[in-house]
């Protein structure tokens, strides 16, 4: 009975989770390092990301770029600027420079990039190699042209993108995203230097990059000699404390199933043994634990939602989507675990009847005569 009672409860918890699935996070912007031509050199590429909570969470990104360019050029240059808080700031050399939005349905603005080519509607396909290309929104592209000098040169591109967060659970998450692959573009790319500044109270998670190569303060440092063509990934989550780690380690089904295997412990324990010591009167133990215990359980389990969010303070998201909808499942719960009850009871009554019939003492038959 147990076994299928906590059978029953993981998989409405996993019913209510899923439901929870429908738009489980926020998407975060989509940007990514500058396109150009083969005719550069990329020496390295610099990005600072500062992580500011403002109402929610932002990432301010001032990536720089040292080039080298053979001669003086006239340069146009284009990056995936979308779904940013505002229009990117960039420099080259000191020297602010416009850019431009493409306007909607519009890819003819896009002649001057050779790599561009219109795909369907207001998507353009943009090839990196002969046999390697992606499809993106032509209005979530930026574009500037720019003159070079022969030598090195310095481009700034500074921006505020929003940053991937979860919509559900007991934490806020957040994760960062950086396209990596218009590295193709050059004709060659230098180290990629990442410096991330954590906010207060987070740590790091993962990365699709792997660990930090090093730690100052709260800065994580990584610097990457081959530059991966997949998109740049990092996760952050929050620092709890240990009290809330150990709540959401065992999660409020796991709390709530530990209290309910006590309780039906103390509760089968009694029931059996009212029937063991053969008390007189109506087994009250199996009646109370049945009326108790089924709500019990499910105010644990409710309960333990506060709990954490209690013990989380202002790290707490405080989102549990459809969790409410369990309890209506507490009378098919209910029912199951009196039923359950009713014949373990019953188990244990039969079976000291029948000790009860085995240990009466045999009485002899005065009429029957005896044997000398």
């Amino acid at each position: 009975m147990i076994r299928y009672l906590l059978g029953f409860l993981l998989s409405l918890n996993f019913a209510i989770a899923q439901a929870n699935m429908a738009k489980p996070y926020n998407d975060g912007s989509e940007h990514s390092v500058l396109f150009s031509s083969k005719a550069i050199d990329v020496l390295k590429e610099n990005i600072n990301i500062k992580i500011i909570q403002d109402d929610g969470y932002l990432a301010r990104y001032q990536i720089k770029y040292e080039l080298n360019s053979p001669s003086a050029i006239t340069l146009p240059l284009l990056f995936i600027a979308s779904n940013l808080f505002n229009d990117p700031i960039v420099t080259v050399n000191g020297q602010p420079v416009s850019i431009t939005r493409p306007k909607k349905n519009s890819t003819g603005e896009f002649k001057t990039f050779s790599f561009i080519e219109p795909y369907q509607d207001e998507y353009v396909r943009v090839h990196y190699e002969k046999k390697e290309s992606t499809v993106v929104r032509a209005d979530d592209l930026a574009y500037f042209v720019t003159r070079l000098k022969e030598g090195q040169n310095t481009i700034t591109v500074t921006y505020d993108a929003q940053i991937e967060t979860n919509n559900f659970g007991f934490t806020r998450n957040l994760g960062l995203e950086y396209a990596l692959f218009p590295s193709k573009y050059w004709k060659s790319f230098g180290p990629i230097h990442i410096n991330l500044q954590l906010p207060e109270k987070y740590k790091f998670q993962d990365a699709s990059i792997g660990n930090p190569d090093g730690k100052d303060a709260d800065h994580l440092i990584w610097t990457l000699k081959n530059i991966p063509t997949a998109d740049l990934r990092i996760n952050l989550k929050p620092v709890v404390p240990i009290f809330s780690a150990v709540l959401l380690f065992l999660d409020p089904l796991g709390v709530s199933a530990l209290a309910f295997l006590a309780l039906v412990y103390f509760h089968f324990k009694r029931t059996r043994k009212h029937r063991t010591l053969q008390e007189p009167g109506y087994n009250w133990s199996l009646a109370i634990g049945n009326l108790l215990i089924p709500p019990l359980v499910y105010t644990i389990y409710f309960g333990t939602y506060n709990l954490i969010d209690w013990s989380l303070g202002d790290l707490a998201l405080g989102r549990h989507g459809y969790v409410l909808l369990l309890a209506f499942t507490l009378p098919v719960f209910w029912v199951i675990y009196v039923l359950g009850m009713w014949l373990v009871d019953l188990h244990y009554k039969k079976r000291h009847q029948v000790l009860i019939e085995l240990t009466k003492p045999v009485q002899s038959d005065s009429k029957h005569p005896s044997f000398k």
